[in-house]
């Protein structure tokens, strides 16, 4: 069930559906590809209406993405999951004290930024394991780790196996 308390996007969501079904009505050239964009355009919405009805005090990734700050440094952290980044390095680019940015993203996804940023290089690198494109090392780099022994015993710690074996797993399993 969504719930849209705000009558602004209740108004957007109900426009999109409007559209959709219009473009449904005669078989035009190219209705395919925009029944397409309409249908990025309402689940963007529908997202958009559900972090609206979250609980102020809720926690978790969607509700972040409200604070302005720790929404835009979870958006900073997926674009660059790879580079160095410490609280303060964040902070600064959000412009915010280390502290207080510490703090704030504790409290609104329930887990440090540090522990965030490593299950989210985690959830990366199990994704690009199960490409046989990268090898190891490639993954490792690309998730911000210098040394591959480094990698394998996070990705262990993380996920329960080495990451190797993890592969291997998902591939017998696919």
């Amino acid at each position: 069930k969504l719930s849209v308390n705000n009558p602004d996007r209740y108004s957007r969501l109900y426009g999109v559906v409007k559209l959709m079904k219009q473009e449904f009505q005669p078989q035009t050239v190219g209705n395919s590809f925009v029944l397409q964009r309409y249908l990025e355009i309402l689940c963007a919405e529908a997202i958009r209406a559900h972090v609206d009805s979250l609980p102020k005090q809720s926690t978790g990734w969607l509700s972040a993405l409200k604070d302005p700050v720790i929404g835009r440094a979870i958006e900073i952290i997926h674009a660059q999951p790879g580079y160095k980044w410490s609280v303060k390095n964040l902070a600064d680019k959000v412009t915010i004290s280390p502290s207080r940015f510490a703090a704030r993203f504790s409290e609104t996804l329930g887990e440090s930024p540090m522990i965030y940023i490593t299950k989210w290089r985690m959830y990366i690198a199990s994704q690009m394991l199960d490409d046989k494109q990268f090898s190891i090392e490639q993954i490792a780099s690309e998730v911000g780790y210098e040394s591959m022994a480094a990698f394998s015993r996070a990705f262990k710690r993380h996920i329960g196996l080495p990451p190797a074996t993890w592969r291997a797993t998902t591939f017998v399993s696919k």
